[in-house]
């Protein structure tokens, strides 16, 4: 995560720590875009397990299953290729409902894309949590506008 990242998330979460279980009137929905399918049985139980609503696709269509699926935070998994990242981040940010994203990168490539909020694969689901909650204070913020053109 970037120091912009990482200060906005600290501004928004200074000195506390989300809740075991997150309690609102509607929880929050999560799209896990991933490959890795025993990598999504389990953050999938475990963000259940903590009060959001989550949807699996294990399709490379994340734009598409995110118009589908309306969710107000997508976890997909980065790319090797930051071009292809970068138009995912895209089409995500051109939705009528943007949502929050967070990518999830193998530990060695671990840092942001663009300023999105990063998490290395198999961190520990609290940290998970909390940077969905911080995803969720910045929905339709994603910087799209930065992306160079081909």
């Amino acid at each position: 995560m970037d120091g912009t990242m990482a200060r906005a998330a600290d501004s928004s979460t200074a000195g506390t720590d989300p809740p075991a279980k997150v309690h609102r009137l509607r929880p929050l929905r999560v799209l896990l875009a991933l490959r890795d399918r025993k990598f999504m049985r389990v953050t999938c139980f475990l963000l259940e397990q903590r009060g959001y609503d989550v949807v699996q696709d294990r399709s490379t269509r994340v734009v598409e299953a995110a118009a589908r699926v309306q969710p107000d935070i997508v976890v997909f998994e980065a790319e090797a290729s930051r071009g292809s990242s970068a138009r995912i981040l895209a089409g995500l940010a051109a939705l009528p409902r943007a949502p929050g994203v967070i990518t999830i990168v193998e530990q060695e490539l671990h840092g942001s894309l663009l300023g999105v909020a990063a998490v290395a694969k198999w961190t520990p689901v609290d940290e998970l949590a909390r940077e969905i909650e911080a995803a969720s204070l910045c929905r339709g913020r994603t910087i799209a506008r930065e992306i160079p053109e081909p």
